[in-house]
């Protein structure tokens, strides 16, 4: 009788931790229409930028450059994609949705640069839920005899309530340092994503940013370039 009553406790606690766990999908082939998937509105506020603004930087010289939009006001847009997950019985079911996605660009003609923010959802590998991620990318504009090489910060925004599930796919994705209180030529910033790439090849090797301001500051062929107001 007691190995029978050990016997319903084990099977009692088993059944229970697997119903906390989420399991991949058992697929079997099938193509699951998920309509459309919108941005968590707290991301919202990692593109602080109407893309109707000129936006104006300085640097240790007191010279002043003008970045402004280089394709028109913010866009909202809504794009078809499609996705597949392999289960572990080998099967692979297809998934359709659509993307909502955020993008506002700006460039400055004075030093030939232009910087991109995305924001988006982005999908799983392993299930069918979904991230809210950010990019921002400065660059040099290619050219038929010259390669871009940018300096990029990369954010998922939001996890949508599963980040105990998803966090271990999604940790390469993030490659910021983040302070909380930042001096850049004697202006303070508050709540700062730092990205240093002293390897890149464009010279682009420091680039800033919060949800305040936006782009902050850079720093391109050793001058560095600070947020000073927009107009």
């Amino acid at each position: 009788m007691k190995k029978f009553y050990l016997f319903v406790l084990v099977f009692f606690i088993l059944s229970c931790s697997k119903e906390n766990e989420i399991e991949p999908p058992f697929c079997n082939g099938t193509i699951t229409e998920l309509g459309i998937i919108n941005v968590n509105p707290n991301s919202l506020s990692f593109i602080p930028y109407s893309g109707e603004e000129n936006i104006y930087f300085r640097n240790e010289n007191g010279d002043e450059v003008k970045f402004e939009p280089a394709f028109g006001p913010k866009k909202n847009v809504f794009q078809d994609n499609t996705f597949e997950i392999t289960c572990d019985n080998g099967g692979v079911d297809y998934y359709k949705f659509i993307r909502e996605q955020y993008a506002v660009s700006f460039k400055c003609i004075e030093l030939n640069l232009e910087y991109y923010l995305n924001l988006y959802t982005h999908n799983s590998s392993i299930y069918p839920i979904f991230v809210d991620e950010f990019w921002l990318r400065l660059l040099i504009p290619p050219t038929e005899n010259n390669i871009s090489f940018p300096i990029f910060l990369n954010i998922i925004t939001s996890f949508n309530g599963n980040e105990d599930l998803l966090k271990d796919e999604f940790e390469s994705f993030d490659n910021y340092e983040f302070v909380d209180e930042l001096e850049l030529l004697n202006m303070t910033f508050n709540n700062v994503y730092k990205i240093t790439d002293l390897e890149n090849r464009s010279l682009l090797t420091e680039l800033y940013f919060n949800k305040d301001y936006g782009v902050i500051g850079f720093k391109s062929e050793s001058n560095i370039w600070v947020f000073n107001r927009f107009e």
